[in-house]
């Protein structure tokens, strides 16, 4: 007989099916929540029919209207969506897909008065923005949350796209949108690790152009004391506040940093790659922040979200400091190879705004403690450095 979990007059594998249905149902439930409000007014946009629920990697809920394509595009960003090719990953697969032929898993419906509609994917961001994918034609409309975004947007576009490779193709004020040209990427899960360098190395030569260009049109500073008490009126007095401040010298605390015009998410999970070019998605962000807050976002990003410290290793090691010391030269300033722990502390300062700007962040305090992690990771490093 099989074993029986304690209390349970089931056998464990029918308490696993069980707690697997529960958990199952509750998620897709929450899923479809969050997106039925979203989708509202926008039906005529999408196929009629039933769509699947998931989550990208990141969170994001999804409906998708389930057929070979969808499921192939999906993958890129849902892993869950994977079948491991062994013999026990295809039993686990058929096993599910049985539950989820069977048992109704709160899927949505969504009907819509508009017969050539094309729109079979819908995702909702972060920010509470919808992302409709067509990949009959190849094009992803964002409908805007924010109403007046879309002129920020397309005024950012105009400005990034001398120095990057974006694939917005189109701008609507009135249905407050954007369309961007879908890319057959590489899924970012199979880049070789030569392939993120590269990435990270465009990141600082687009960015240093793009610096050269506006250097001696910025007015806008913001002291590291500003920072700071920015940040604790939003989040109070949590520890990850007296970590970074811990990194400031006393001295720095008057520093006025430069804010330039910046993507505000440049982690290279939002860089896409094709035929070895790189190019960035998701501007929704885009804001003023201090001038190297981009530069460190895709280095942090690695260690943060993939538990890759070798670029913060590069960081704190010198490998990019030629890359930083060009762009604090661009700004009149002068790169200090001894304060880098300094600088990313001036850097989580903000982005631990940025994601307070997310007001229903309700993950804010696993993130944080995943900046905790980060820090302590980049102490130990330099500690380790300074013995050599």
């Amino acid at each position: 007989m099989g074993s029986k979990t304690r209390g349970s007059l089931l056998p464990k594998p029918v308490n696993n099916i069980n707690a697997y249905i529960e958990n199952q149902k509750k998620e897709k439930q929450a899923v479809r929540e969050q997106l039925k409000e979203s989708i509202r007014g926008h039906q005529n946009q999408l196929q009629s029919g039933k769509y699947e629920l998931t989550r990208t990697d990141g969170g994001k809920p999804v409906a998708y209207v389930k057929n070979k394509q969808n499921v192939n595009y999906l993958r890129k960003l849902c892993s869950q969506l994977d079948s491991p090719p062994t013999k026990h990953g295809m039993l686990k697969s058929k096993l599910r897909n049985f539950l989820h032929y069977f048992i109704k898993f709160n899927d949505l419906r969504i009907y819509s008065t508009d017969s050539i509609a094309d729109g079979s994917i819908v995702m909702k961001t972060y920010n509470g923005d919808l992302k409709i994918i067509d990949l009959r034609s190849g094009l992803v409309k964002s409908i805007l949350a924010e109403k007046r975004k879309v002129k920020s947007i397309e005024k950012t576009f105009k400005t990034f796209s001398k120095h990057f490779k974006i694939h917005i193709i189109g701008f609507n004020q009135y249905e407050s949108s954007y369309i961007e040209r879908l890319i057959d990427y590489k899924p970012f899960s199979d880049w070789t690790e030569k392939e993120k360098k590269d990435a990270i190395e465009t990141i600082f030569s687009n960015f240093n152009s793009y610096f050269y260009e506006k250097k001696n049109r910025l007015k806008k500073t913001i002291t590291v004391t500003s920072l700071i008490s920015n940040l604790e009126k939003k989040a109070g007095s949590h520890n990850i506040i007296e970590s970074i401040k811990y990194q400031i010298p006393e001295s720095a605390y008057s520093d006025a940093w430069p804010k330039v015009k910046s993507h505000g998410d440049c982690v290279l999970s939002n860089v896409l790659l094709k035929d070895g070019q790189f190019y960035f998605i998701d501007w929704n962000d885009s804001g003023k922040y201090v001038f190297f807050y981009d530069l460190l976002n895709g280095i942090f990003g690695e260690a943060a979200f993939h538990n890759n410290d070798s670029f913060l290793y590069d960081y704190l090691t010198g490998e990019y400091d030629e890359h930083f010391s060009k762009a604090f030269q661009l700004f009149g300033l002068h790169y200090d190879q001894d304060k880098k722990l300094y600088y990313l502390a001036v850097f989580m300062l903000e982005r631990i705004l940025f994601r307070y700007k997310h007001k229903n962040d309700v993950h804010i305090e696993s993130v944080l403690s995943i900046y905790e992690r980060v820090l302590k990771k980049a102490e130990e490093i330099n500690t380790e450095e300074s013995r050599c």
